[in-house]
């Protein structure tokens, strides 16, 4: 995420420089001429005085009040409709992992991969009620990730379960071509959504409160 890189970056630099300062004060030594003390890389990189520190420390602290002010405050402000747009995310996210225990099942019958591919469709339908507004409130990332992992992954699963009991047959041209190629592709675009979800998923829950 952008502002944890800039967060980073800040206190990295914030303390290189406290380190710098404290050593270039314990091994300097007094100039015995009046001329002006020569200017090293360290000293153009960081400058005098404490006007660097000072900026340094502003980006820290306006940098952490955006990525986690929200969490500290308690979740965002929502209105009415928004509430109803972010409980459709929840029951799409939530009909997605039923799709995927059931699928996950050892021994499944061509009725469980009805009961899957209805599951997907449900999470579809739920998750195209979710405007890209809410979705980036909630994070920044999530637009994409919904939009372009998500729901296609979905999508592409549904599809090509609806051809689950059809009669295997051979060539590039076929059924059970096709829906091998949209099992892969779905499996694949949920598979990058899970691991991005498992890593937002409590940031993005504390939003939802």
């Amino acid at each position: 995420m952008i502002w944890d890189v800039i967060l980073g970056l800040a206190v990295a630099y914030l303390a290189a420089l406290i380190i710098w300062r404290l050593t270039a004060g314990r091994l300097s030594q007094p100039v015995s001429t009046g001329g002006p003390a020569p200017s090293g890389l360290a000293t153009r990189l960081f400058g005098r005085g404490w006007l660097r520190p000072a900026i340094a420390l502003i980006v820290i602290v306006v940098v952490a009040a955006v990525r986690f002010g929200p969490q500290i405050m308690g979740g965002i402000e929502w209105t009415e409709a928004e509430h109803a747009e972010l409980e459709h995310f929840v029951e799409a996210t939530n009909l997605y992992g039923e799709a995927s225990g059931l699928s996950s099942s050892r021994t499944l019958h061509a009725s469980d991969w009805e009961s899957v591919n209805a599951l997907l469709q449900a999470s579809l339908s739920e998750a195209e009620q979710v405007s890209d507004s809410v979705l980036m409130r909630l994070d920044p990332e999530l637009k994409t990730m919904f939009r372009e992992k998500f729901m296609p992954g979905l999508r592409l699963g549904a599809y090509s379960l609806r051809y689950y009991a059809a009669s295997p047959q051979k060539g590039s041209d076929t059924i059970e071509h096709h829906r091998t190629d949209s099992l892969n592709a779905g499996r694949q675009l949920l598979e990058e959504w899970n691991a991005w979800w498992v890593d937002h998923r409590n940031a993005i829950q504390n939003k939802l409160n």
